[in-house]
């Protein structure tokens, strides 16, 4: 029962970010080409900091509000309206750091409509993650499917109306904040009926004890997302606008691949969260996870790293071309992604978010170093590379800290994903030299490694196979 919940809830998120993703990636394709390298180049710089001063306001509240939702339940009116408060007095606080604080540290022209779409954006997508975490403690994630896919749906077709009458950065980050209102009152409009009592059982002290448990992840998540977000910020001090737009070209494909550790984790947390206390059995699900994440992240990586320059040619046209090399660099991140994704809940479920604070100061000490060292003489080629330094040196870290906490040992039986995966990669690596269309190209590529590995009858494809039915 238990994998089949986590299986259905897999498929209802993978579902929901292909087809969400599919309606962002159409706005990003279409805005990168009509606006070019420099416009979107600003673009991309207010989008990430965006993503900075959400997980500012969120200070890590929502994973541990999820697990206590998940433990008690008599208590979600009290937990949900503490968060309500909390978000909404940091969200204030953000509001007058944006407007103000941010054109002051940016070489970049930034102008006060700008500023104000950021703020907005920023709002819509913090209050969202209310109902997320609603969602995420009932395991309705059937609901997040739609509310993501209303959010993508309505920032594609107000994005493109209003590029058509003003092709500007202003335009597009205005689409977004829209978009993302949309998005969040429907949010709100799924979960109406755990909403009583949220205004009037907000609880002083427990803003102490959450902040308390948040603390860590709230740091870790900051950090990480510096760590994620530093390349174009450091970029935007050392190099041109039209560099930001090529890397920030690369980071959409490779942010997109992030989503699916993601996805799997966000599944599988509730599990973990339940059986955090039975050592074994928490190890035994753990493993298998791991082992299943690892057995998507392989192929990902081989098959990006074969057709990436045409990818980066089909997607954003030849004027992005330069940034082919960085693509590469970063897609060897995806395999770590995937790992630390899973490894970051299961450190959540164990109550165990200390050990962030350590990762997360190394990750971002090192990326800052190394950027300051590579960019200057590789351009955004030294940021990617940073990049892959970074997390590679923090994944290890991560890695050995749950290895002591669970005693889980490194997944077995990945010697027969492996053969798929190399299987697969000469005939993607064929079929590429023969000059199919990509797109084709992938969709043999992905036939061949499935069809692989049913024919070596590797245990976890066909346990998840079973499982999905």
């Amino acid at each position: 029962m238990t994998s089949s919940r986590v299986v259905k809830n897999t498929v209802w998120l993978t579902a929901s970010e292909i087809i969400g993703r599919s309606l962002r990636i159409v706005l990003i394709f279409y805005s990168a080409r009509l606006l070019g390298a420099g416009e979107w180049g600003v673009s991309s710089y207010l989008l990430s900091w965006a993503v900075l001063f959400t997980i500012a306001t969120d200070l890590g509240l929502s994973a541990i509000v999820t697990r206590e939702l998940i433990r008690d339940h008599s208590r979600r009116a009290e937990h949900l309206s503490t968060f309500l408060f909390a978000k909404l007095a940091l969200l204030f606080v953000a509001s007058f750091i944006i407007i103000l604080a941010v054109p002051a540290v940016s070489a970049l022209p930034l102008s006060q409509s700008l500023m104000i779409s950021l703020a907005f954006l920023v709002f819509f997508d913090s209050m969202r993650i209310i109902a997320t975490t609603v969602n995420k403690a009932h395991e309705m994630m059937r609901n997040e499917a739609f509310i993501n896919i209303l959010t993508q749906a309505a920032i594609l077709v107000i994005g493109i109306a209003l590029l058509l009458r003003n092709p500007s950065a202003e335009a597009l980050n205005i689409a977004y904040a829209i978009g993302s209102g949309i998005g969040t009152l429907y949010a709100f409009f799924l979960i109406r009926d755990y909403l009583p009592g949220m205004l009037s059982t907000f609880r002083r002290p427990l803003v102490r004890q959450l902040m308390k448990d948040a603390l860590p992840i709230a740091v870790v998540g900051l950090l990480g997302s510096l760590m994620l977000n530093t390349d174009i910020v450091m970029l935007g001090w050392m190099r041109t606008a039209a560099e930001i737009g090529y890397y920030s070209a690369t980071q959409k494909i490779i942010f997109t691949l992030y989503v699916l550790p993601t996805l799997i984790a966000s599944a599988t947390f509730p599990v973990m969260a339940r059986l955090a206390h039975d050592r074994l059995a928490f190890k035994a699900f753990f493993e298998k996870t791991m082992h299943g994440a690892l057995m998507i992240a392989l192929p990902v990586t081989v098959g990006g790293v074969i057709t990436g320059p045409r990818l980066i040619e089909l997607f954003y046209g030849a004027e992005y071309l330069p940034a082919t090399a960085s693509y590469i660099i970063l897609l060897f991140t995806v395999p770590i992604a995937f790992a630390t994704a899973i490894i970051n809940n299961a450190l959540i479920a164990h109550n165990s978010q200390k050990h962030f604070l350590a990762y997360a100061s190394i990750g971002l000490s090192m990326n800052i170093a190394l950027n300051f060292i590579l960019i200057p003489f590789l351009g955004i080629n030294g940021a990617a590379l940073a990049t892959f330094i970074t997390q590679t040196a923090t994944g290890l870290f991560i890695w050995r800290k749950i290895n002591l906490l669970s005693g889980f040992t490194i997944p077995r039986g990945l010697g027969k994903a492996f053969a798929a995966c190399a299987v697969m990669g000469v005939v993607a690596y064929v079929a590429t030299r023969a000059h199919m269309p990509v797109l084709l190209v992938i969709c043999i590529a992905v036939v061949c490694y499935v069809g692989a590995l049913w024919a070596t009858r590797e245990p976890a494809f066909l346990e998840l196979t079973k499982s999905g039915k």
